[in-house]
This record gives C-alpha cells, sequence and structure tokens, in this order.
C-alpha cells in the first residue's frame, strides 16, 4: 500500500464514490430512470476498493 496521506486520501474517496453511487442507484430506480450508470460506479468504486 501507500504510505501517508495519500493512501487514507484514496481510501475515502473511494468510499464516498460507492455511496454516492448507491444513493443515485436508489434514487434513480425510484423515478423510473436508467440505473446503468450509477451501477457501473457502483462497481468500478467497489472493485478499485477491493484492488487497494
Amino acid at each position: 500500500g501507500q504510505p501517508g496521506w495519500l493512501a487514507w486520501a484514496d481510501a475515502i474517496v473511494l468510499e464516498l464514490t460507492s455511496v454516492a453511487s448507491g444513493l443515485e442507484l436508489r434514487r434513480r430506480k425510484r423515478i423510473g430512470k436508467s440505473p446503468a450508470f450509477p451501477a457501473a460506479m457502483l462497481t468500478v468504486s467497489v472493485t478499485l476498493s477491493l484492488a487497494a
């Protein structure tokens, strides 16, 4: 892993991206829009989080 503040900042950004994507996915499903983009973002952010 990375040492220092960059590792911490990277982890925070990836976690917040996951949360924001999940909330947007839920909102789009509720209003009837396509959830494809938020679902892709959620998949990418979870994959990057696990790879970090």
